[in-house]
């Protein structure tokens, strides 16, 4: 998993995250567009939605999160997650670089 991070001047962190995954399209997309299967906070509603492309939810606390679905070849689907979050609140990126919190 590719992971980067951007602060932001808000004192928002913005973290991005791609993996490659073995799954054909339909089936990571219905995944994805079942918010209450994952093993997190639901969000609160789905804010952007091209099928097979593109997702997008807000949450309770204002964070949001696009997951992009961009096919590399039948079966192999690049996932790309981009989620922004206050600084203090990223506890759950365990896996990604520890971000430097400060605004600019």
């Amino acid at each position: 998993m590719i992971w980067q991070t951007e602060n932001q001047r808000s004192g928002w962190i913005t973290v991005q995250a791609s993996k490659l995954l073995a799954v054909d399209l339909p089936r990571i997309f219905a995944i994805l567009n079942d918010p209450a299967s994952w093993p997190v906070e639901q969000p609160e509603r789905l804010v952007r939605s091209e099928v097979n492309r593109v997702l997008g939810y807000s949450f309770a606390n204002g964070s949001r999160v696009e997951l992009h679905v961009e096919p590399v070849k039948p079966g192999l689907q690049r996932l790309t997650s981009r989620s922004s979050n206050e600084c203090s609140k990223i506890s759950w990126y365990t896996a990604a670089p520890t971000p430097t919190c400060s605004g600019v």
